[in-house]
């Protein structure tokens, strides 16, 4: 068996290890690949020759589908599989997945924290942690894996039917990567093409663009399981007056919403869509109870970080888009520096004007986006221009006074000055530990 292994990141030396044993090795990367090096680690590879008659490109979920190479082998009628979907077909035990434009990392989060404490083989994959691939070798029959799925792992998407799966919302994100809404919004139901009546399907209910496209898709709902922080639902999980409840055999009250430990009306919805995913597997209500008045967060997502000159500093680095920093600005109380910008997705960044919090008193912008978003926000508070997140940090510190709150929301991708939004929230904490 000849495969092609597209893109040498995590999945791409996670597939990698898979097939060392298994096949004849070809890679490709658009950065340079240093063989010598690689072969050490997985044995004999070679560079991608368009002369080959491959059996299999095995693709990383970073690389774009109009990707010149990836044209050319589609054209040939070459088999063309992603990660998870190569992870999926050899995979022994129980998939949980969840996509959706945001709270994914932190419904996966939490829907683990749930499941493992019934199910002690419970392990959490995609686009969160390990590739999925690596645990098929050790993967045993009722294991558990959790998997955070994103629309690139699934653009390609043929053969992928977890046990429950859900989606979260959809809105406006990664448009320049898949070409148009259309094809992200595609790419998202793609978690529903394959087995759709034997999995048992979510859906956010207070999200009227994404029950239209379902009523579009599936003409009904009623093969579905909802989740809704204001309707009292039938089949699924919600608030009324302050209680989170499950409403599946039977209702059942989970707990009071003072009792939550994540905070902000967006992880209400996490929470909900994570109790239900974990009820429908089986988990006991009081475990899910258990977990919700335990679970305080994730690193880099509204992650409120030490008090320091007399002002509180916040790391929402994995704000990626803007309906992701949105929950951030409403939930500003004290006088803030807002620090935005990065790369440009494509994707209308307006909406993160229209509803201003007269609490955001300076702007501070860097990145690819910073021109764009300067424009959009003329007139609505004091804007400031900088090079990089150095200078941005520095110039909130000048803007600020003790009892404010500087607030690292970008609402863009980190790609074009970070590897990724981890990297860029780490470099945000390293400025902030320079104020000891």
């Amino acid at each position: 068996m000849k495969v092609l292994v597209f893109g040498l990141g995590k999945s791409g030396r996670a597939l990698l290890s898979f097939y060392k044993d298994k096949a004849e090795l070809w890679v490709y990367d658009d950065k340079e690949v240093d063989l010598e090096k690689l072969g050490l680690e997985f044995g004999k590879l070679e560079f991608y020759n368009p002369d080959v008659d491959y059996d299999l490109l095995a693709l990383s979920p970073g690389p774009s589908p109009d990707h010149p190479v990836i044209k050319e082998l589609r054209k040939k009628g070459i088999s063309i599989k992603g990660e998870l979907e190569i992870a999926y077909e050899h995979l022994k035990g129980n998939i949980l997945a969840i996509t959706g434009t945001n709270g994914k990392t932190t419904t996966t989060s939490l829907l683990k924290a749930m499941v493992e404490k019934q199910f002690s083989r419970t392990f959490v994959a995609g686009n969160i942690g390990i590739p999925l691939i690596g645990y098929v070798l050790d993967s045993k029959e009722g294991d558990s894996y959790v998997v955070e799925v994103s629309s690139f792992q699934l653009e390609t998407m043929v053969d992928f039917s977890p046990s429950i799966s859900a989606i979260l919302n959809i809105t406006p994100d990664h448009i320049s990567w898949h070409g148009s809404m259309e094809k992200y919004i595609d790419a998202k139901f793609r978690l529903w093409e394959k087995g759709f009546s034997k999995q048992k399907k979510i859906f956010n209910a207070d999200q009227s663009f994404l029950l239209d496209q379902i009523i579009q898709r599936y003409g009904t709902t009623e093969e579905f399981y909802s989740f809704s922080t204001y309707k009292k639902l039938d089949r699924g999980a919600y608030m009324e007056d302050g209680i989170l409840y499950l409403a599946l055999d039977e209702r059942v009250e989970l707990l009071a919403l003072k009792d939550l430990a994540l905070k902000g009306e967006h992880n209400l919805s996490n929470a909900l869509a994570a109790s239900l995913m974990a009820s429908l597997y089986g988990v006991k209500t009081e475990i899910i109870a258990e977990v919700l008045k335990e679970f305080e967060g994730l690193e880099h997502r509204y992650e409120v970080l030490e008090e320091l000159k007399g002002r509180r500093f916040i790391n929402d680095s994995k704000a990626t888009n803007v309906d992701s920093t949105l929950p951030a600005l409403k939930s500003a109380l004290r006088p803030t520096v807002l620090i935005a910008g990065g790369m440009d997705k494509k994707v209308p960044l307006a909406p993160l004007f229209e509803a201003w919090n007269p609490a955001i008193k300076h702007l501070v912008l860097f990145g690819e986006t910073k021109l764009q978003l300067g424009e959009l926000a003329k007139g609505i508070c004091d804007v400031y221009i900088v090079d990089n997140l150095e200078e941005a940090f520095s110039k909130a510190m000048d803007l600020s006074k003790p009892g404010w709150d500087i607030l690292f929301s970008p609402a863009c991708a980190s790609w074009d000055m970070y590897e990724n939004f981890e990297v860029r929230g780490e470099h945000f904490k390293k400025l902030h530990g320079r104020l000891r």
